[in-house]
């Protein structure tokens, strides 16, 4: 009997518990919202990541969630896109051409262009971060760029998927500055 006194007991907080939160459920959905501004709520190792090329290497972990790259390369060195959507190396072998994903905004709202992509990249190459293979960066359109080099290296898949290829808005970066745009980051 006892025991049967224990269960219904323990049956009746449980009930009791559900039937509180429960109540919740029936609350209207908050509707989402667009916009605003992202904390991140842990120092960045190594200091500030707002602007890539002055960001420490191990520094990639807390800038995840602002910056992307242009490629994507898995476990498997299998390559997939992700800011730009088709790449082709040319019949040379001294270049390769990325085609940008179309419609791409960085944070500040300006939009992700070749001359974003060319912005980024250069600055990677003067602080010695991208491969010395890389030799320049050529705009062939609105949403097309050239990488080319001295010679090819496969490695390049690894070098547009890693840090040393994280895209910011040169936008936002002129308009505050290297030393502001450090504690501010804007990618896409």
């Amino acid at each position: 009997m006892r025991r049967q006194k224990g269960v219904l007991a323990v049956l009746a907080a449980v009930a009791v518990a559900l039937g509180s939160v429960a109540g919740g459920f029936g609350a209207p959905a908050e509707q989402p919202r667009r916009g605003g501004i992202l904390r991140v709520a842990d120092e960045a190792p190594g200091g500030p990541f707002g602007v890539p090329w002055k960001m420490p290497v191990f520094g990639i972990i807390p800038a995840v969630p602002v910056y992307e790259t242009l490629l994507w390369v898995d476990a498997r060195g299998r390559i997939s896109p992700k800011l730009a959507t088709h790449w082709e190396v040319t019949p040379d072998r001294k270049g390769l051409v990325l085609r940008l994903r179309q419609g791409v905004r960085f944070h500040d709202g300006s939009e992700l262009d070749a001359d974003a992509v060319k912005f980024s990249l250069e600055e990677n190459l003067k602080a010695r971060r991208l491969p010395p293979t890389i030799q320049s960066v050529d705009v062939l359109n609105r949403h097309t760029v050239r990488v080319n080099f001295s010679q090819w290296n496969n490695g390049i898949y690894l070098s547009l998927a890693g840090s040393a290829s994280l895209i910011a808005s040169p936008t936002h970066i002129r308009r505050l500055g290297e030393e502001r745009a450090q504690w501010e980051p804007s990618g896409t």
